[in-house]
Order: C-alpha cells, then structure tokens, then sequence
C-alpha cells in the first residue's frame, strides 16, 4: 500500500522576504555615497599626478630644446611632435589642463 506523503511548506514567508529587502537597502544606502565620495578623491589625485607628469616633461623639452618658439598655446602640440607626450597625453592634456608661463595647471571647471 503506498502512503502519500504530505508535501511541507518549506521556504520564506513574506515578512522575511521584506526583511531581508529592507535590511540590503539599508546597507546599499549606506555603501553608495561612499564609493561616489571615493571616487571623487581618486580623480583628483589622479589629475594632481598628470599635472605632475606633464609639467615634468614640460621641463625636461626646455632643458632639452630651449623655449624658442614655445607658447602657452603650441606647449602641448610641441610636447607631443617631439616624442615627450604620448598621443593619450596629448589628448588628455587638451582638454584638461592649460599652461601659462611655463606653468601647468588644471582647467577651472
């Protein structure tokens, strides 16, 4: 004779569920501002370092090649025609920083 067995009501019940929701969403609000926070800090060390990088090789073209012919408006075309910037440099260089006698600096955002 077969028995039929009763199936049981394993799993979790809707208040867990919720629960367990709130308590993710809680710690999610808790992690995403700071990560936003981090990466704010990460982009400014890392265009504080470029500038550093850039102004470096600024140097070295003038010790180099003398500032003839070098304005605040070709410095980074020279930098690159002459091998002391690489093409990504170059074009990051553009369109962040700027140079004024002999001064590299950050673009005011």
């Amino acid at each position: 004779m077969k028995k039929v067995q009763k199936l049981s009501d394993k799993g979790f019940t809707l208040i867990e569920m919720i629960i367990v929701l709130f308590v993710i969403s809680v710690i999610m609000l808790l992690i995403i501002p700071n990560i936003s926070k981090n990466k704010e800090s990460i982009d400014t060390k890392g265009n504080e370092a470029f500038v550093t990088v850039v102004q470096t090789q600024l140097d070295l073209y003038t010790m180099n090649e003398g500032e003839a012919g070098l304005t605040d408006e070709n410095t980074f075309s020279s930098l690159h025609k002459d091998n002391y910037l690489s093409k990504n440099q170059f074009d990051q260089a553009e369109s962040i920083l700027t140079v004024s006698r002999g001064e590299v600096k950050l673009k005011d955002k």
